[in-house]
């Protein structure tokens, strides 16, 4: 079987620019309309098709990050999270990384990039809760 490396690795740059391009327009959505399942359920998609892509290829970062995204928006499409600023700022952030990875990518052919460890970390403490927005301070009584 005779196939070209290069060939597989332009279709997953391609199809990966059309899944980024897609879910940073989905997020700007869903953070207009936190309650928007059909959102949630693209930015799900996005993250999983993301994260087969990655992990066919290789690029274990991509992978990794992809798969915590993944746990995520599945909590939140089974009503066990909701969607927060705050975890609306982790996908922005997640997708920046994302975009990164993806350059260093085309540039090298790998995944020249930091370890996202602490978006990862970040995004595990949306999904247990711990980065819940804090409650509104109460006003000061007069």
């Amino acid at each position: 079987m005779d196939f070209n490396v290069n060939e597989f690795l332009d279709a997953f740059i391609e199809e990966t620019k059309d899944n980024l391009e897609n879910f940073n327009e989905t997020i700007m959505d869903l953070e207009k309309n936190k309650d928007d399942a059909d959102l949630v359920n693209v930015c799900f998609r996005v993250a999983h098709t993301l994260k087969g892509m990655a992990g066919s290829m290789g690029f274990e970062k991509m992978r990794s990050l992809t798969h915590t995204m993944e746990d995520c928006l599945s909590d939140v499409r089974d009503g066990k999270l909701k969607v927060t600023t705050e975890l609306i700022n982790l996908l922005f952030k997640s997708h920046d990384f994302l975009d990164k990875c993806l350059e260093s990518i085309i540039e090298t052919s790998g995944e020249n990039v930091d370890e996202p460890t602490q978006l990862i970390e970040d995004l595990k403490k949306a999904h247990s809760g711990e980065l819940a927005s804090a409650p509104a301070a109460e006003p000061a009584a007069p």
